[in-house]
């Protein structure tokens, strides 16, 4: 009878001393047995059986980690009862440390003027692209696509403006100054900016006198002398598929049937002074 107590005492002792996973474990007994009361050892055994049972089962449940983790990773379930090291994937990811990476889409960073944008559902935006300067219509607001009240320009080098999107454009440029006599210039693409018309048959220029005649493919303002000048040019219609009428400091016709798609400005001479404005809708 000791014998089989002691074996008692000793399983439940076994069992105290499980992992705090396993202590967590809620282990009944058939049978109750009171202090003085003469133990069965039938009852005694199921009771043993009982509690072996209970710790087995605990460390069959007991969480381990299984391979060895690296630091910084995060853990993860692989089972019931196994955790392993890993990353997060997805739209979400991590390499290694806790510091998170938000996947990339297709959009170029950038600003968009009156873009049309895709927003998918989880609120990303997949792509975007602009839309018409000032909505496209006449009438609508101009965009400031340039504006410098402090002008300059090197000899040989120029101003691009984009009109990719524009249907109207107008350049103001007041008080310009230049190291020396030569005219102020403004040229148009319809090749995206690959190259300039430079024909002389595309310009009719109208001057103020009203004179008939051509230049040598750019729209030449007045303003050869060196001193201060003010310069004004406004085309409507840029995609139209018609020759398109210029106004403004000199008039006349833009003699080419594709859309525009950009304009440089340059002069002669260095630009030394003055302030240009360039607006588009």
């Amino acid at each position: 009878m000791r014998a089989i107590v002691g074996l008692f005492m000793l399983s439940a002792t076994a069992a105290m001393a499980l992992p705090a996973a396993a202590q967590a474990q809620q282990c009944t007994v058939p049978n109750t047995l009171t202090n003085g009361q003469v133990a069965d050892a039938s009852e005694v055994m199921d009771n043993f059986n009982a509690v072996a049972a209970c710790v087995d089962d605990a460390n069959d449940n007991a969480v381990t980690h299984e391979g060895t983790p690296q630091a910084g990773e995060i853990a993860v379930f692989n089972g019931p009862t196994g955790i392993t090291g890993g990353d997060l994937t997805g739209d979400v990811t991590t390499s290694g440390s806790t510091a998170t990476t938000l996947s990339d889409t297709s959009v170029i960073p950038g600003t968009y003027t009156n873009s049309t944008i895709t927003v998918d559902e989880k609120g990303r935006v997949t792509s975007a692209e602009s839309g018409p300067l000032g909505g496209g219509g006449i009438g609508g607001p101009f965009t400031t696509l340039l504006y410098d009240t402090s002008y300059s320009l090197p000899s040989g080098t120029q101003t691009i403006i984009d009109l990719t999107t524009a249907n109207e454009v107008m350049v103001v440029a007041r008080n310009i100054t230049k190291s020396s006599s030569g005219a102020f210039i403004i040229q148009f693409s319809v090749d995206g900016g690959a190259t300039y018309v430079t024909s002389a048959s595309y310009i009719v220029d109208i001057n103020g006198a009203g004179q008939v005649g051509f230049n040598d493919g750019a729209i030449y303002s007045y303003g050869s002398a060196s001193s201060a000048r003010t310069h004004y040019l406004y085309m409507a219609n840029l995609k139209s598929p018609t020759p398109r009428v210029f106004d403004g400091s000199r008039r006349g016709i833009f003699d080419n049937d594709q859309p525009i798609t950009h304009m440089r400005i340059y002069a002669s001479r260095t630009i030394t002074g003055g302030s240009l404005t360039v607006l588009a809708r």
